[in-house]
């Protein structure tokens, strides 16, 4: 006799909010992690927000290996500049990749990190790990809106995560 989703279901039924808290346990205690892990990434890009110039907040930046990149969105979520790409950083798929890398003209608009950070200004958003269409590796993005100049804009930090 076969075996019914419905009979195993019956013999466990607290299987699946078992399975749910222990996915929100680890799920949470992953996201620590990540707080714990980038806490003097996120402690520099905190120091950085009221600098002019974006030459002294990448060089700032940039003394941390796991900097890759600094870009600013308008907020109509365009980039109107080039990312400013760590000297530090290397990158396999650069050949692949390379019309990926600069930005320039993109539309962040749909990112939740950017969303977030126009949502919430001066604070600094966090996101979850994910993979950047820049070059195709795992990353972190710190934002936050800047309002303190003429124009408001989303400052963002892109960091290698490595999980």
């Amino acid at each position: 006799k076969p075996f019914m989703l419905s009979q195993g279901l019956e013999t466990d039924k607290h299987i699946w909010p078992n399975l749910y808290h222990a996915y929100n346990f680890y799920s949470k205690q992953h996201n620590e992690n990540i707080v714990r892990q980038l806490k003097h990434c996120r402690t520099r890009f905190s120091e950085i927000i009221n600098l002019d110039y974006m030459e002294a907040i990448a060089d700032y930046m940039f003394a941390i290996d796991k900097v890759i990149r600094l870009y600013k969105i308008a907020e109509d979520g365009s980039q109107s500049i080039a990312n400013l790409v760590s000297p530090n950083y290397s990158n396999k798929n650069t050949n692949k990749l390379t019309p990926l890398l600069k930005a320039e003209g993109a539309s962040w608009l749909h990112r939740p990190y950017f969303k977030d950070a126009i949502h919430n200004p001066g604070e600094i958003q966090t996101s979850d790990p994910y993979l950047s269409i820049a070059d195709g590796k795992m990353c972190i993005t710190f934002s936050v809106k800047v309002t303190s100049k003429p124009e408001p804009y989303v400052l963002c930090c892109d960091i290698y995560w490595d999980d």
